[in-house]
């Protein structure tokens, strides 16, 4: 059974972004990557893959699921490298 946020009233849209990061979506990264290392990250998303991939109760059962899990799980960690290289070429261009 596929269970969904249910804040998400509008299909993609943002829904936790604030009104001023909406108009500058790079704070975000800012945000972000003054909070975590890079590999701290990596090091979370390896722990919840894990924990989805090795959980029997868990939502991932099927071969499927845990393919699309795997999936999922390969480009939110290339889209977090994307947006850190993003934020570290901005922050380089501000200290210039």
């Amino acid at each position: 059974m596929r269970k969904t946020n249910k804040k998400v009233a509008v299909p993609n849209q943002p829904v936790r972004l604030t009104k001023q990061e909406q108009e500058d979506p790079l704070s975000v990264l800012d945000t972000f990557f003054d909070t975590y290392h890079l590999n701290e990250v990596r090091e979370v998303l390896w722990e919840w893959l894990t924990a989805g991939l090795t959980n029997d109760q868990g939502a991932y059962t099927t071969a499927r699921s845990r393919s699309n899990l795997l999936f999922l799980y390969e480009h939110v960690e290339s889209l977090t490298e994307a947006a850190y290289l993003i934020q570290q070429n901005r922050k380089t261009k501000r200290v210039k």
